[in-house]
């Protein structure tokens, strides 16, 4: 089969379905952007992100189409919905009925767009994301108090409330922060001198190549975001049997159990704190809930496989 996929974010969760495939024998191609010369042999386009692409695909009095003589996709069109697109209303620029397969990757999205009527596909399907469990090397509790945090420093993912917990534990705690700094002056300012002030320990990294490597002597992993529709992190982190301490955005208890789960600060504290870890538990749930094989196989019955 040929498939063509149209990714914006460069692979950032395509990558491991697309060499799937072509480890399958499929004819597989990339590129970021749509452009419809592409897509005149193939038989099925993928669609990562409900984003401008298939906007511009689904509307066949698209500019793109009379400039470059190209005819409108004949070929079957699947469109993964990210969470992102689904808060900002980017289903209701494609247009109805263009999608034959559309994928959320939570129940909460998949919910919230049936009850906005933004959901107008052929098939609608529900595929969590998967866990390569052979890159996560299983270990139990290195009892360090090395707390892990990933993610951007944004409101969404919300490092302050990460500084605020760690402020309630004992000095001895650290919380090591995974991700770019990209901040305004006076953010840069109020981490540092918040830190220094109170005699925490953080510290911070970017970009790193080896996230099992990196986590390997972490005890906790902290989610502290009011947003997710997975959190690939939290996962990746219970996959090494680290105990997760997770914020209840909206829907959580709907991808993690609720004794993971905290509503106030002091309860994170206590989960932390607490005498209870079981990192076998850990990696259980995620080798039953979410496993790779399970992801491979869902998607390998829309491919028709």
């Amino acid at each position: 089969m040929k498939i063509q996929f149209f990714d914006s974010q460069n692979g950032k969760f395509s990558n491991i379905l697309r060499f799937h495939w072509m480890e399958r024998g499929h004819e597989v191609r990339y590129t970021p952007l749509w452009d419809p010369r592409l897509c005149e042999d193939v038989d099925m386009i993928f669609f990562d992100w409900a984003d401008t692409s298939i906007q511009r695909a689904s509307d066949p009095n698209d500019r793109f189409y009379s400039e470059l003589k190209c005819g409108f996709p004949k070929a079957r069109i699947v469109c993964r919905c990210h969470d992102i697109d689904m808060w900002c209303h980017n289903l209701r620029g494609i247009q109805p009925n263009f999608i034959d397969d559309l994928i959320f990757v939570a129940k909460h999205t998949a919910r919230i767009a049936n009850e906005r009527e933004e959901d107008k596909a052929k098939r609608v399907h529900i595929i969590p994301h998967g866990i390569d469990l052979g890159k996560y090397t299983y270990r139990e509790s290195p009892k360090t108090k090395k707390i892990a945090w990933v993610g951007r420093y944004d409101a969404n993912k919300n490092f302050y409330k990460a500084l605020d917990i760690l402020m309630e534990l004992p000095r001895d705690y650290e919380l090591h922060a995974c991700g770019r700094r990209q901040l305004a002056n006076w953010e840069e300012a109020y981490f540092d001198d918040r830190v220094a002030r109170n005699g925490l320990k953080v510290f911070y990294y970017e970009d790193l190549p080896d996230m099992n490597a990196w986590l390997e002597d972490k005890e906790f992993y902290l989610l502290t975001s009011g947003k997710e529709a997975f959190s690939y992190s939290t996962a990746e982190a219970m996959a090494k049997g680290i105990k997760p301490i997770i914020h209840h955005f909206y829907a959580a208890n709907e991808i993690y159990p609720e004794k993971y789960i905290f509503d106030k600060n002091s309860d994170a504290v206590k989960m932390i704190l607490s005498e209870e870890y079981n990192s076998k538990e850990y990696r259980e749930f995620i080798e039953k809930n979410y496993s790779l094989d399970k992801f491979f196989e869902a998607y390998d019955r829309i491919l028709g496989t």
